[in-house]
C-alpha cells in the first residue's frame, strides 16, 4: 500500500479531516489531536499497512508507525491542504484541544518538546562527540574549529527559553512570536549585562540576579499566563488596534512579571526538584536507578516520560541528569529484547521485525517499533525488560552517572554520559540480560495482548 493511500485510510478511520483537530508526528507516531475520539474505528487502522499500533495519551490518538513516520505524515498534511476548506485546515493546524487537569498537563509538555526533540538531540550528540575528542586529546579548546562547533552544539540550550518559548505558544494556540521575544527578553545582552552587575530594580522593585540561559521552568510559566492573559486582551481591546496594542501590553506586562515574579518561581521549581533527585540518589543511589530502570518502559507505553523532559532539560542546566542515565537503561534492555528474539524466532516475520526495529534502536535510541511490534504483542518480556533495566538503572544509580549533554538513550549517545565507561558496561549488561531471557526462556506467552 502506497503512502497515499495508507494516509487516506488514516484520516478516514479517525473520522475524516473535520474530527482532527492538531496532527503532529515524533521519531514514530503520528499524534493526532480529535475533536472527537468515538468516531475512531481503531481496529482498522491496526490492520493497516506499517501501523504497529496505537496508544490513547495525553488526550492524543496515537498511531505507532516507526521510521516511515516522516513519509505518511507528510501524505496527511498533503491531503489536507488538497482537500479541506481554508477554516478546516486552520482548525486542523491551529486548535489546541488541550484537556484539563493532569492529563492536560501532559499533553501541553508533549506538545511542547516535541518539535524540538530533533534539534536538541542532534546538538547533544555533537556535544557528546566534541567530549569524546576532548577525552582522547584529538581537538583543542583554543581550536577554532572547536571553538565553532561547540558553538553550534551550546546554541540551542542557550537559546532554550526563546524556542520553548515559541512551541509553547504555538501549542496554546496563541501569538507564537510574542511567545519566542518573551523568551528572548529573558536573554537580551542588556538585560544579561544588568543581571550581571547584581543590583538591579524595575520601577523600585528590586529583580533577583538569575541566568535564564538554557532554563525551562520560568518561560514555562509565564507562556502560561501570556496564553490567559492575550485572550483577555483580544476580548477588550477593539479589533482595528489589536494588532500592535495586543502585542505591546503583552510584553510590557508579561516580560517584567516574568523577571519579577515567574522567573524566580520557576527557577526554585527546578531547584527544588533537582534537589530532590540529588537527595534521592544519594539516599540509595542504586535503588532510585532499578526502580526508574525497571519500569521506565511503562511511562514511555503510557505517554508519561513526557513529564520528565522539562525535568531533565533543567538538571542538564545544573550540570547533569541522572535520571535519564538510570531511565534510560530500559532502552538497552529493549534493544536486548529485539536481539533475543533475532537469534531465538523461527518465524520469518518476528526476525525481520526484530532486525529492522534493532538497528535504528541501537544508532539512534528510538526503541517504540521494539515496544509495539514485539515487547506489547508477547507480554512475557515484560517482565525481562523490568529485571534488564533495573540492573542497568542499579548500576547507574549506583555510580552516580549523569547524562551531561542531551542524547537519546543509544550506542552512539554514550558519549553523552560520565562516566562514560560504567554507561558503557551498563548499557552492554543490559542488553544480555534482555537477549539472554529471551533465548533462554522464550518468549511465547501464548496469549497476546493489544497494543491500544
Amino acid at each position: 500500500m502506497s503512502y497515499e493511500k495508507i494516509a487516506k485510510n488514516l484520516i478516514n478511520q479517525v473520522g475524516g479531516m473535520e474530527n482532527i483537530r492538531n496532527l503532529s508526528q515524533c521519531a514514530t507516531r503520528l499524534r493526532f489531536q480529535l475533536v472527537d475520539q468515538n468516531k475512531v474505528n481503531d481496529e482498522e487502522i491496526k490492520g493497516t499497512d506499517l501501523v504497529l499500533g496505537t496508544v490513547v495519551a495525553g488526550g492524543q490518538y496515537q498511531v505507532i508507525i516507526g521510521s516511515k513516520v516522516a513519509d505518511v505524515y507528510k501524505e496527511i498534511m498533503k491531503l489536507k491542504d488538497k482537500n479541506t476548506s481554508e477554516e478546516t485546515a486552520n482548525n486542523v493546524q491551529n486548535e489546541t484541544g488541550t484537556k484539563k487537569g493532569v492529563q492536560g498537563i501532559f499533553d501541553i509538555i508533549s506538545g511542547s518538546f516535541l518539535p524540538l526533540l530533533g534539534v536538541l538531540a542532534g546538538s547533544g550528540m555533537l556535544k557528546a562527540i566534541l567530549n569524546l575528542l576532548l577525552e582522547f586529546n584529538l581537538i583543542d579548546t583554543n581550536n577554532s574549529t572547536y571553538i565553532v562547533l561547540s558553538s553550534i552544539s551550546n546554541a540551542v540550550f542557550y537559546f532554550l527559553p526563546i524556542l520553548l518559548g515559541f512551541s509553547l505558544s504555538k501549542r496554546l494556540g496563541v501569538n507564537v512570536y510574542i511567545g519566542a521575544v518573551i523568551g528572548a527578553s529573558l536573554l537580551e545582552p542588556g538585560f544579561m549585562g544588568l543581571i550581571g552587575n547584581g543590583n538591579v530594580d524595575f520601577l523600585g522593585i528590586k529583580l533577583i540576579a538569575i541566568d535564564y540561559a538554557s532554563s525551562v521552568f520560568p518561560v514555562f510559566i509565564a507562556i502560561a499566563f501570556y496564553a490567559k492573559f492575550e485572550k483577555l486582551l483580544i476580548k477588550f481591546i477593539p479589533k482595528m488596534l489589536q494588532m500592535f496594542m495586543v502585542p505591546m501590553i503583552s510584553l510590557v506586562v508579561i516580560v517584567p512579571l516574568t523577571m519579577l515574579i515567574f522567573g524566580p518561581f520557576g527557577t526554585l521549581v527546578g531547584e527544588a526538584i533537582a534537589n530532590f533527585v540529588v537527595m534521592l540518589s544519594g539516599v540509595s543511589g542504586m535503588l532510585t536507578g532499578a526502580i526508574l530502570g525497571g519500569f521506565y518502559t511503562f511511562l514511555i507505553v503510557m505517554g508519561l516520560h513526557w513529564g520528565l523532559v522539562p525535568i531533565v532539560l533543567a538538571n542538564l542546566g545544573a550540570g547533569g541528569d541522572p535520571l535519564y542515565a538510570m531511565g534510560g537503561m530500559c532502552a538497552f534492555a529493549q534493544m536486548g529484547i529485539a536481539l533475543g528474539f533475532l537469534l531465538r524466532s523461527k518465524n520469518k516475520k518476528l526476525q525481520t521485525l526484530a532486525g529492522s526495529s534493532l538497528i535504528p534502536a541501537v544508532l539512534s535510541g528510538v526503541t517504540e517499533p521494539i515496544i509495539y511490534g514485539l515487547i506489547v504483542p508477547y507480554r512475557k518480556t515484560f517482565i525481562y525488560i523490568m529485571i534488564a533495566g533495573a540492573i542497568g538503572g542499579g548500576i547507574n544509580g549506583f555510580f552516580q552517572v549523569k547524562m551531561v549533554s542531551y542524547a537519546f538513550a543509544s550506542f552512539l549517545g554514550i558519549p553523552a554520559y560520565s562516566p562514560m565507561l560504567v554507561y558503557l558496561v551498563s548499557a552492554i549488561i543490559t542488553l544480555v540480560t534482555a537477549a539472554f531471557f529471551i533465548i533462554v526462556f522464550g518468549y511465547e506467552g501464548k496469549k497476546k495482548v493489544k497494543t491500544s
